[in-house]
This record gives C-alpha cells, structure tokens and sequence, in this order.
C-alpha cells in the first residue's frame, strides 16, 4: 500500500499525496497513462508531415521552413526543464503533474489544427509570420503536456521490472500513436483530395482526436500517485539543473546515447516523405503504409524485447537492437523505385523490429536513472529529470529537421506549390544520405555510447536504504 500525507491544495483545501508508490502495479493508471503517448506522438508527427506541406504546397524554401521549425524546437527544448521543475512543485489536488496534461491536451489539439491552416496570403512575410506563430503555440502545447507525463513514469510504480512492463505499455501506445498519426495522417490528405485542402481537412480531425485522448489520459489517471514537492528541488536555475545532471552518471549516459539516437530517427522522419515521393516514386498514402508496417512490427516486437530484456538486461537488450538497427537501416541506400515490393516490406519489417528495442529499453532505462537519483539524495525530482529529456528530444528533432532543410538546399531541391517537378540528381543523393547513410552512422555512436552505461536491478536493490537523507 502506499503511504500518504495531506498537503494544501488548491482552494486551501487538504489533499492526499502518495508518497510510495506501490511494488505493483495499477493497469488502469499504467493504460490511462499509456494513452498519453498516443496524443504526443501523434502530435509529435506534424513535424514529419508540416516540412513537406510547407515547402511543395505552401511555397517557403526548405532552409527557411526548416529553420523555423528547428528555431520553435530549440525553443520548445529550452522551457522544458522548467517546465520540469515548475511541475515538480506544484500542490494541487489532481496532483503535480496531471493539471499541465489537462490543458496540454487541448493546446496540442489547437495548435495541430493552426499548423496545416497556413493562410493563402501573397506576403511571404505575413505567411511566415503566421507559420512561426503557430510553431510557438505548438511548442508550448508539447512542453505542457509531454514533460509531467513523461515524469509521472517515476511515480508510478518503484519496482524495477515493473517499469519495463509500464514503459512497454507505454511504448504500445507510443507506436499506436505514430500509427495514427503516420498512416491516418497521410490517408486523410489523401482522401481529401491531398494538396492544401486535404493538409486543412486532415488536421481538423487530427486536432480534435489528439485532444479528445490527451483527456482521457488526464481521467484515466486519476488517482496516479504523486510524491510531494521536496522543498531542496532546484528552483529553474541552469546552473543547478545542469550540476545534477553531470551527477547523475547513468542518467548522462543515457542522455548522450538518446542525442545520437534522437538525431538519427530525427533525420530518418524528417526526410522520409522526400524519400517516399522523389527517390520511390510513390504517394503520400505510401508514407502511411510504410509507418504503419514499422508500427506494426514495432508493437508485436515487444513481447519479445521484454523477454530479452529480463534474461539480458536492459542495456544488452538495447545494444542488440542497434545491432540489428544499423544494418536494416542502411540498406535503404540501396532501394529504388523499381526495386520489389517484398524486399521493401521485408526492409521495412526490420527496422521496425529493432526500434521496439531501442524504445522499450531506453524508456524503460530512464525512471530507472530518476530513482538512482532519489536513492542517492533522497529528493523527489523527477520533473527535473523528466524535463531535460524532453528538452534533448526535442534539440535533436530541431537539428535533424534543420539539417534536412539544409542539405535540400544546398543540394538544390526545387521548391513548389505542388509536387510535380523534377528534381536534380544532387537532391536525389542528398536525400538518400538524410534518409540512410547519416541515421545509421548516428545509430552505431547511441550504441556505442550505451556499452558505458551502469545501472542494472542488482546495482539498483543495493542501493536500497541507503539514500542520502530521508524524503521529505
């Protein structure tokens, strides 16, 4: 059972706040939480579709639409450790965290919607003023909503193997939502009638979907134990924030091998539809089909990874998913419009196979490292934590897609109000080296990285009753 204190909550009122959380786990809270995932990706995958929109319908040139976006990303990194920290502080009776996924959710709603609505003004000026507006209001929205519900994952439950099943729940629902997003997205457009019409129809349903599940998770949670504010918890200052992360030893393990991998499955997204319509030839349909085929072997990987995981550990578990990863993904250097469907599908099959390694240990790997810092000082400071992950998250999409609007420029791509034109063989190469050749590099450096990390479940029982100071 977890123990409980009354703190002052909003109103002045007493509410319970779970201080233990419990050895087992609750499946309606580890679903409800789940769920959260599917609006975060789902909203996290405009960015793939928005560079696209902007740069063959809109009309803005790639280097232009792709610095926005990394600007609104970098942006959107900076004001998530406070974010962290302002949630780790906060005494209300829906708990620390669940207040900011309440209003995240209809702000990602919103800002999805405003995103694909760029008015058909003739200023280029006014248009790029409207686009870097809503990019701000989609930022702000993903902060809201992803960094307490990324730190409730600490809360949840303290067993370790727990965690894995919890973060494997989670990374169901996380590939459910790439599903959604990546295959329902692209379908919706071209339903109706693809070009601007179809990007306006698809975020309209999109908008309203992510938001109707964002709350969900918000009720489905209720209850979810949350630990009281600790009142030595870093108060937004950089300094501080940055000493404990250098502390945290296998928390910046973790941290720098998720930079690399970040940044190769940043540049694989962010240039996928160019390598779908100009290196295979094929539609936007055929982008949903390959996401949902990643998706899909993502998902029914689990069962397997999980097995691996609790024979192997969690880092061999990652390691053999980069080994699997790298070469699966190279191999799109290779493909060709001309090339069979089957090798495609098989191509497609095993990246997806070795991403639901690479998610489920990772993620999983992380309120480990929260709850190494909370046995080593005692301290409840998971938003902390929480917070300068989504901030490495999101530093690595802002430079992936930057460096995509980049090469498309200096390899000459031709920008347009519609698809067809012809593009030079120098946009052609600079595509395949966004697409395979660069992410597979930067995948072999995450796993290299990963071999120094060193928290295992033994390491992590031994430092049992052994914390710093009491919590507070």
């Amino acid at each position: 059972m977890s123990e409980a204190t009354l703190n002052p909550g909003a109103g002045g009122l007493s509410v319970p706040v779970l201080l233990a959380p419990s050895q087992r786990l609750n499946y309606r809270i580890a679903v409800g939480w789940g769920l959260g995932w599917v609006t975060l990706t789902a909203v996290d995958f405009a960015k793939i579709l928005l560079l696209g929109y902007l740069v063959d319908y809109v009309g803005m040139s790639a280097l232009i639409a792709g610095g926005m976006i990394a600007i609104c990303k970098f942006y959107d990194a900076l004001i998530d450790p406070y974010v962290g920290v302002v949630s780790d502080g906060t005494r209300s009776r829906w708990g620390r965290r669940r207040p900011y996924i309440f209003v995240g959710a209809l702000a990602c709603g919103g800002a999805y919607f405003m995103l694909f609505h760029v008015p058909p003004w003739g200023s280029p000026v006014a248009v790029g003023a409207y686009v870097f507006a809503a990019l701000m209001i989609y930022a702000t929205a993903y902060a809201l909503f992803s960094v307490p519900h990324k730190a409730m994952s600490a809360e949840i439950t303290d067993n370790y193997n727990a965690r894995t099943t919890l973060m494997s729940i989670g990374t169901v629902f996380f590939m459910l939502g790439a599903a959604v997003g990546s295959s329902t997205a692209p379908v919706l457009i071209s339903v109706f009638g693809g070009g601007r019409v179809g990007h306006e129809a698809m975020s309209s349903i999109m908008g309203l979907s992510v938001a109707v599940i964002g709350l969900v998770c918000f009720a489905m949670t209720m209850g979810a134990p949350s630990r009281a504010p600790s009142a030595d918890t870093p108060r937004a200052k950089a300094g501080e924030i940055w000493s404990l992360i250098f502390k945290n030893r296998p928390f910046f393990i973790l941290t720098l091998s998720s930079l690399f991998r970040g940044l190769s499955i940043a540049l694989m997204n962010g240039s996928a539809v160019f390598y779908v319509r100009r290196v295979l030839g094929v539609g936007d349909v055929w982008l949903g089909q390959f996401f949902l085929v990643v998706t899909a072997s993502c998902v029914l990987s689990l069962p397997g990874w999980m097995w691996i995981s609790r024979r192997v550990g969690k880092k061999n578990a990652f390691l053999l998913g980069c080994a699997l990863f790298v070469p699966a993904q190279l191999s799109w250097f290779w493909a060709t419009a001309n090339e069979p469907g089957w090798i495609l599908f098989i191509r497609t099959v095993a990246v997806g196979f070795a991403s639901g390694s690479l998610l489920a240990t990772s993620q999983s790997m992380l309120p480990d490292t929260i709850d190494f810092d909370r046995r080593k000082s005692g301290l409840n400071r998971e938003g902390v934590f929480a917070g300068f992950t989504t901030t490495v998250d999101k530093v690595t999409v802002a430079l992936g897609v930057a460096f995509v609007g980049l090469a498309l420029d200096m390899t000459h791509y031709v920008k347009a109000t519609t698809v067809q034109v012809i593009q030079p063989q120098s946009a052609i190469d600079g595509i395949y080296f966004c697409f395979a050749t660069a992410p597979t590099v930067l995948m072999a450096l995450s796993g290299l990285v990963m071999f120094a990390y060193p928290l295992t479940e033994a390491s992590l029982q031994a430092m049992a009753g052994k914390s710093a100071g009491a919590a507070p």
